[in-house]
């Protein structure tokens, strides 16, 4: 089963740490793609282990973004997509709609994270809505910053916000947290940055095709889709995010090869600077709104999402040469396409965190290492704290 076992984020924090101390651009350490719970349990061991004062020391940010969706069903089958799909589409928990997810956010920034969004499950809804409710005493809001190396330089105003997302008939259920008294309460900090939220569920509300071969890349394949992903990055731009990671999770070697057999090798560049340029022509098509985005460019999982034992198999097959190959050509396209930092996320092990900092620690940008938030072992149980 994949039980909870949080005890390992000190122990990457500490690698993190001596990656950073070897030389390795690392921005910030993150945590995405499990239940929020677990995301907190995460944030809190590090910083009852002293790592997170550590982290700040050397100017490594935290960074947290959680599934939404209800995933027991799934991960009681071992996350083995053939079995859960019979068991009906993937749900919202309704306890992390709107305000809901919200409210787990200003948890995360309360335990330390500086970066904050949504990833599976979560919406432009929820993204605006924290957006909003990170406000100073002044009332200003605190989305307004910039990285660490460009705090002392930064001159463009990204406190610029878009009209308000119109309501819908399912967010208007879920009261503000300005209603309950919450803005501004978050964190004492001065800066938070915004990232976005999921794009595979964004575009296929929008109307690309549910694909379980493609999945998300299926909107980079075929050039009629295009639009809507550059539609469903403008839709966070204009939500309040300040970092917008491109669309690019699915293309890998693992899914590329079964659906393109002949090609899916010269492919995978091609798609992922493809999916930073798309991201990069967003940004640009939201005019004053954009200004001070950074477009994070996606490092996803070698092999498959919450299996560390598929990932392990996978670069026991393919060899470790081959899977830092892998990362730097991705790492290249997306600098190609105009990404302006790279994100590693839901990365399956510290092992597979360490390919991703061998490969791309020469590429001249920062880099943030997510790792998938239950930091599960090959035996699929989770550990976070």
């Amino acid at each position: 089963g994949l039980k909870s076992r949080p005890h390992l984020a000190p122990e990457i924090a500490e690698r993190v740490l001596e990656a950073k101390a070897q030389g390795a651009p690392i921005e910030a350490l993150g945590f995405n793609c499990a239940p929020p719970e677990d995301i907190l349990r995460a944030l809190h061991a590090i910083d009852v282990s002293g790592h997170g004062s550590r982290l700040r020391k050397a100017n490594i940010r935290l960074a947290a973004y959680a599934n939404c969706n209800d995933r027991k069903a799934v991960h009681d089958a071992g996350f083995d997509v053939q079995k859960f799909k019979s068991a009906g589409p993937i749900r919202v928990r309704e306890d992390l709609k709107g305000s809901g997810y919200v409210r787990w956010c200003h948890e995360f920034i309360r335990a330390g994270a500086d970066y904050c969004g949504g990833c599976c499950g979560c919406t432009p809804v929820e993204i605006q809505e924290l957006s909003e409710t990170l406000l100073d005493k002044e009332g200003s809001s605190e989305t307004c910053w910039a990285p660490p190396s460009q705090q002392d330089e930064a001159t463009a105003d990204p406190c610029a916000t878009s009209e308000a997302l119109a309501p819908t008939e399912e967010n208007d259920t879920h009261s503000s947290l300005g209603d309950l008294g919450l803005v501004s309460e978050a964190a004492d900090k001065e800066q938070v940055g915004v990232m976005d939220g999921s794009m595979g569920r964004l575009c296929m509300i929008k109307g690309i095709p549910e694909d379980d071969k493609l999945w998300s890349a299926r909107g980079l394949v075929e050039e009629r889709y295009h639009p809507i992903i550059v539609e469903a990055h403008m839709d966070y731009i204009q939500a309040g995010s300040r970092m917008i990671t491109t669309n690019n999770y699915a293309v890998q070697p693992h899914y590329y090869r079964r659906v393109f057999e002949e090609d899916w090798e010269a492919r995978i560049p091609r798609d992922t600077e493809l999916a930073a340029r798309l991201a990069a022509e967003a940004r640009t098509r939201c005019g004053a709104i954009g200004e001070g985005v950074r477009i994070m460019g996606c490092l996803p999982p070698i092999c498959e999402s919450h299996r560390p034992d598929l990932t392990a198999q996978f670069i026991r097959d393919e060899g470790e040469e081959a899977c830092r190959r892998f990362y730097r050509s991705v790492g290249e396209a997306l600098l190609r396409g105009g990404a302006d930092a790279l994100l590693a996320e839901t990365l399956n092990s510290w092992e597979e965190a360490q390919l991703v900092i061998e490969a791309t620690k020469n590429l001249g940008v920062p880099l943030l290492i997510s790792l998938e938030g239950a930091l599960r072992s090959e035996g699929l149980k989770s550990r976070p704290h």
